[in-house]
């Protein structure tokens, strides 16, 4: 009975050391998505964004959610 008690209290005084280098692990992958994260924002944020006009009557046109066409609230005509 008591060599399981020792057993136990092995595994429990070993896991400390295991614990704490898996949480530096975790900690620097954390910081290394984070970053990449900040990157990507920043790159995708850098883009340029070009004002279209309508061929018709010459106002800005409004772009369409997510789809890439565009449509002019004047003229009512919807450009791909």
């Amino acid at each position: 009975m008591l060599g399981l008690v020792y057993v136990f209290g092995f595994m429990f005084l070993f896991s400390f050391p295991i614990a704490i280098v898996a949480e530096i692990l975790l900690w620097f992958r954390r910081r290394r998505k984070r970053q990449a994260a900040v990157i990507q924002w920043a790159a995708s944020s850098a883009t340029v964004v070009r004002t279209k006009y309508c061929t018709h009557c010459g106002t800005a046109l409004v772009p369409m959610g997510t789809t890439g066409k565009s449509f002019c609230p004047k003229c009512n005509v919807i450009y791909e």
